[in-house]
C-alpha cells in the first residue's frame, strides 16, 4: 500500500487501466481492471463486470469518467458545490445514486471484492442532535426497509418519513411542508463517533475535544480562533458546539481530499520525509502519483492522516482544512394519496435510495457518508431534511387528462411513482404507461406489487435475465406502434434516471419509433415532431 515512506503504487495484482465499450447501446464495458461482486441470474456469486467497476451502477463511458475524476481531484476548487450538480463527473455516472458519493468508483480486479465481509457493524451511531439548518424541517423515520434481496449486491432502501408542520421562529406562524412531483428531499449525513474518536486520538485533541469551540475559516476571510470572523459557508453548528460535535455534525472527515489538502497539512509535520511526500502530492508535476494515492484507492482524509501520523493539525485549523458536510438530494417517490398519513395532518414522504457500498484497492468495505448514515437510521429517529422545489413534469389539468409515457431505469422510477400517484388523485386521468429497466426481475423490479393495482401498464427491460442484454431503449423500439399512438393522442413523455449516455440513447430510440411507426419519413423529421408536438420532461442525475 503506498504511504508516506514509499513511492505511491498500487497492489501488484492490479493496475490502472481503461474500459472499452463493447455494446454501443449502453456502454457495457470490457473491463480489465475492475472489482466487486455483481449479481447474475444463473449464479449469485458470479462477477458482473460492469457492477464491479462502479459498485452498483452502470457507467456510460469509463475512460471519460476516469479522466474527469483525475482532473477534478488534481485541480484546486472550492468544496462548496451544489449537491445535485456536484462537478462534471456526477453527470456521467448512471444508476440513480447520490451523486456526491460519485468518487466511490472501483478500478481493480473483481475477484478481490466480495462485499460479503465478516459482518462488521457500527458499534455506535451518530447522535440524534438536530442542526439549526435554515429552511429545514424535522422528519421522523417511520420505516427503513431494504427492498432488494439480502444476497443481491445492491442494497436499495425504501424509506418512509413523516414531516410535521413547524413554526417560524420569529413570526410563530405555522409552516406547512409540501412537495409536488419532481421535488427532492435533502438529507444531512453525519460522521460516526468511532471515526471522530480515531481522529481526535490521532491529532492529540483529547483535552479540547469536549470544550466549546468558536470556529472560523480562512477560506471565508476569517482568522481561526478569532471571534466575529466569518464562519465557513453552509456550516450550521449546534449552539456552543464542542470540537467533537463539530466533527460529528459539520465537517467531512471521510471525503476524498483534493490537492490543496496536502499543501495545507504539509505545514504541520516535523518529519522531513513526510513533509517531502506531502508536498509531492501537492505538486502538479506528480499528478499520477497523487491520483494513484487518493482517488484511485478512495483514500479518505482520515485514512491519509493515519498514513502520516507525524502530522498534528492545530484544532483551530479544522474549518480551513476540512470540507463542510453537505446535504444529499434524493428524488421523492410518493405523491397523491400518499401525501398524508392516514388519520393525521403530517406530510408523508417516501424515498427509494441505492446505498453506495464498495471495496477499494485497499481491500476495505466502505460506504458513502450518506449511505452509511441512512443505513443506520432506525424507526422513530428524527432527522433534518430540506424539501427542494424542482421544476417538475408537465402536470396541469390538460397534462393529467393526457396519456403518460414514463421511462425509468432503476431508482429513476422514484419521481415517476410520485407523478403517477399524483395523477391518479384527480377525477379524470389519462392512461399511464411505464417502461421500466433493471437488472433482474426478482431483485430490482421496484414497486412491482403496486403497478397493477394502480392500473399502470408496464413494459420491462431486465438486462441480466437472459443471454442477450435488453435495455429500455430496446423496448421503446419494440413498442413503436404504441408510442406512435400515444404521440398522436398528445401524451406527455417523462424520462428519469441516470445521466450519461442513457438519456441520449432513449431520445434516439424515440425518434426511431416515429420512423418505424410511420409518423415521420426520417430521423430529422422525427426530431422536428418530437421537439414541437411532444411534451417532454427529463430528470436525470
Amino acid at each position: 500500500m503506498p504511504g508516506p515512506n514509499s513511492t505511491p503504487d498500487m497492489d501488484s495484482s492490479s493496475s490502472a487501466g481503461s474500459a472499452k465499450s463493447t455494446d454501443g447501446s449502453r456502454g457495457e464495458s470490457d473491463i480489465t481492471t475492475t472489482s466487486a461482486l455483481g449479481h447474475c441470474g444463473h449464479d449469485q456469486q458470479s462477477l458482473d463486470r460492469t457492477a464491479a467497476q462502479f459498485s452498483h451502477v452502470d457507467v456510460a463511458d469509463p475512460g471519460a469518467l476516469e479522466a474527469e475524476l483525475q482532473y477534478e481531484r488534481t485541480h484546486y476548487s472550492n468544496y462548496a458545490v451544489s449537491a445535485r450538480l456536484s462537478e462534471g463527473a456526477a453527470r456521467v455516472i448512471s444508476g440513480g445514486i447520490d451523486n456526491l458519493d460519485r468518487p466511490n468508483v472501483l478500478r481493480d480486479d473483481a475477484s478481490k471484492y466480495s462485499l460479503h465481509d465478516s459482518g462488521q457493524v457500527d458499534s455506535s451511531v451518530p447522535p440524534p442532535d438536530l442542526l439549526p439548518i435554515p429552511g429545514s424541517f424535522n422528519a421522523v423515520v417511520r420505516t427503513n426497509i431494504r427492498v432488494t434481496p439480502p444476497e443481491h449486491w445492491q442494497d436499495v432502501r425504501q424509506i418512509t418519513l413523516h414531516i410535521p408542520t413547524k413554526r417560524d421562529p420569529q413570526t410563530k406562524e405555522r409552516i406547512e411542508p409540501f412537495y409536488k412531483p419532481g421535488d427532492v428531499l435533502t438529507i444531512y449525513p453525519k460522521n460516526f463517533p468511532e471515526d471522530v474518536q480515531a481522529l481526535i486520538n490521532l491529532m492529540g485533541w483529547g483535552e479540547v475535544a469536549d470544550r466549546p469551540f468558536e470556529h472560523h475559516s480562512r477560506q471565508g476571510g476569517g482568522i481561526p480562533g478569532v471571534p466575529n470572523s466569518p464562519r465557513p459557508r453552509n456550516c450550521f453548528p449546534l449552539p456552543n458546539s464542542t470540537l467533537r460535535q463539530l466533527l460529528l455534525h459539520n465537517y467531512d472527515i471521510t471525503a476524498i481530499p483534493k490537492r490543496i489538502f496536502f499543501d495545507q497539512i504539509a505545514w504541520h509535520t516535523d518529519d522531513p520525509m513526510h513533509m517531502e511526500r506531502l508536498r509531492e502530492f501537492a505538486d502538479p508535476k506528480y499528478t499520477d502519483e497523487f491520483y494513484d494515492y487518493t482517488s484511485r484507492p478512495r483514500r479518505s482524509i482520515l485514512e491519509i492522516l493515519q498514513d502520516f501520523p507525524s502530522v498534528k493539525l492545530p484544532y483551530q485549523e479544522i474549518p480551513s482544512i476540512f470540507p463542510v458536510i453537505r446535504g444529499r438530494e434524493y428524488s421523492i417517490a410518493s405523491g397523491g394519496d400518499l401525501l398524508k398519513e392516514k388519520g393525521t395532518d403530517e406530510l408523508r414522504a417516501e424515498l427509494l435510495v441505492a446505498l453506495v457500498k464498495y471495496k477499494t484497492v485497499l481491500r476495505k468495505t466502505r460506504q458513502g457518508l450518506c449511505s452509511r448514515y441512512i443505513a443506520s437510521l432506525k424507526p422513530d429517529t428524527t432527522i433534518n431534511v430540506m424539501i427542494g422545489d424542482n421544476q417538475g413534469p408537465p402536470n396541469e389539468s390538460r397534462h393529467i387528462r393526457a396519456p403518460l409515457l414514463a421511462i425509468a431505469p432503476g431508482t429513476g422510477v422514484a419521481p415517476i411513482r410520485s407523478l403517477i400517484h399524483d395523477r391518479l388523485s384527480y377525477p379524470v386521468c389519462g392512461e399511464n404507461i411505464l417502461i421500466f429497466g433493471g437488472r433482474n426481475r426478482k431483485a430490482d423490479f421496484y414497486f412491482s406489487n403496486e403497478w397493477k393495482d394502480l392500473g399502470v401498464t408496464v413494459h420491462t427491460a431486465f438486462s441480466r435475465d437472459q443471454k442477450e442484454k435488453i435495455y429500455v431503449q430496446d423496448v421503446i423500439r419494440q413498442q413503436a406502434g404504441l408510442i406512435c399512438y400515444l404521440v398522436q393522442k398528445g401524451a406527455i413523455i417523462c424520462l428519469c434516471g441516470s445521466s450519461g449516455r442513457m438519456p441520449e440513447a432513449v431520445r434516439q430510440a424515440l425518434y426511431d419509433t416515429l420512423v418505424i411507426g410511420g409518423l415521420a419519413p426520417n430521423t430529422e423529421a422525427a426530431k422536428h415532431i418530437f421537439n414541437n408536438r411532444v411534451e417532454y420532461w427529463e430528470e436525470v442525475w
